[in-house]
């Protein structure tokens, strides 16, 4: 394609006067010189969800982010807001009932406390308002983003350009003809349908297609003209040249998102995995194989260290659902919970789940105790149900099962531990 460069000097015609736009604005947009309006909601719940820690450790606006008593996660799109003229002062189009929420605005950033900037926006910004979406579990906000990925928008704007080249020339070589002009029109619908670029969602987008329509069709006096058609192609054009930029911002910024999420995930199940491992290497203690034979005071305290260290190690580090909920119960059965810990614990298991862990005996407990056949019964359900969660298997059970429990106690739980259990 010719570059900018080459057009200096000389007189345009219609196309290459579109090619020049076309990679003028492709340039400004690369540079992130292209004014954009971009706003955010204020409201309750969108004031607590930027609150929410972000996977990443990042701040932005738009990192994703993760509930830390329910392991879901969050993550956000842009999409583009209708707006409407009157009387030459430009604002966010109401909608059919109620009204607009609170926005923020995200940039221009010295915009950002500028009063009424919303009621009287530049005439040609593009509004982008972004949006949260949630996932009950990391696997669910994988697939959501990959299907993000996957969507069509640099596809459809190539077939856009495309068909755009393929107008224009029809109308330089040929020119126009009542005739022509009805077969064009009847070949540019059909492309449309079949790219699915017939009802689009986008205000810029419908305003782009609708172009790409009327330049096969007379002008508003019922006239062929030739110009005017090849004025309103080359105009859907370089619709499509920034649509394909778009497009390669869209596939970076939830790239970056699909490889946080991926990465997240990666690290839980190695760190459940390295836990379990552990967990059943320990089973394999002479203290449990030799249940009749005392084991030693410092053999004890090794133990308790031992097992203290797995939990805190390897089960901390998860924060997000499906396995949230299973390792936050497997590591409270093993070295239980400290009591300021117990209400945030009650929000990520649930009511019974935590009223039946907290009233048990803590496994570090039995092993100070010397209960060793008791110890060895519950860290073995703690393995399993690593194992179960690792396997997408059902995990409450494991807790929940009454005859499991028949030996409760109500013991307090141990003080001088850290972390979230």
């Amino acid at each position: 394609m010719p570059s900018p460069q080459e057009f200096e000097g000389k007189r345009l015609t219609v196309e290459e006067r579109g090619i020049q736009w076309g990679e003028r604005a492709k340039e400004r947009m690369l540079a992130k010189e292209e004014p954009v309006v971009a706003i955010i909601r204020k409201t309750p719940e969108y004031n607590y969800l930027r609150e929410l820690p972000s996977l990443s450790g990042g701040r932005r606006p738009a990192d994703v982010r993760f509930d830390p008593l329910s392991g879901k996660i969050y993550y956000t799109t842009w999409r583009e807001k209708r707006t409407i003229t009157e009387d030459g002062r430009r604002f966010l189009k109401p909608p059919k009932k109620g009204q607009l929420p609170e926005y923020e605005v995200l940039l221009p950033r010295l915009r950002r406390r500028t009063p009424r900037y919303l009621e009287n926006l530049s005439l040609k910004s593009p509004v982008q308002e972004l949006l949260f979406h949630h996932a009950d579990t990391i696997e669910e906000a994988i697939l959501k983003v990959q299907d993000i990925l996957q969507a069509d928008i640099p596809e459809q704007a190539q077939e856009v350009i495309t068909h755009t080249a393929k107008l224009a020339n029809r109308f330089i070589e040929k020119g126009l003809s009542k005739k022509n002009l009805k077969e064009l029109a009847q070949q540019t619908g059909k492309f449309l349908e079949n790219f699915g670029l017939a009802n689009p969602a986008s205000p810029g987008f419908q305003k782009a297609m609708e172009r790409l329509k009327k330049a096969c069709e007379p002008d508003s006096r019922g006239r062929i003209n030739n110009l005017i058609s090849r004025v309103r192609v080359q105009s859907a054009y370089v619709w499509a040249v920034r649509r394909l930029v778009v497009g390669s911002f869209v596939r970076r910024k939830h790239g970056e998102n699909l490889n946080v999420l991926v990465y997240e995930r990666e690290t839980t199940r190695w760190a459940l995995e390295n836990a379990s491992r552990q967990l059943e290497s320990f089973l394999g203690h002479t203290a449990f194989r030799h249940p009749g034979k005392k084991a030693s005071q410092s053999q004890g305290e090794i133990m308790i260290k031992v097992l203290k260290n797995i939990t805190y190690s390897w089960m901390s580090l998860v924060r997000v659902a499906p396995y949230l909920a299973p390792t936050r119960a497997a590591a409270i059965n093993l070295v239980g919970c400290r009591e300021e810990k117990k209400e945030i614990n009650r929000q990520v298991l649930g009511e019974e789940l935590a009223d039946e862990l907290f009233a048990m005996t803590p496994t570090t407990q039995l092993l100070n105790e010397g209960r060793f056949p008791e110890a060895y019964f519950r860290i073995k359900r703690s393995y399993k149900v690593l194992r179960l969660v690792l396997k997408d298997y059902a995990w409450r059970s494991s807790f929940l099962e009454k005859e499991r429990l028949k030996n409760k106690s109500k013991n307090s739980c141990q003080q001088n531990q850290k972390g979230n259990f």
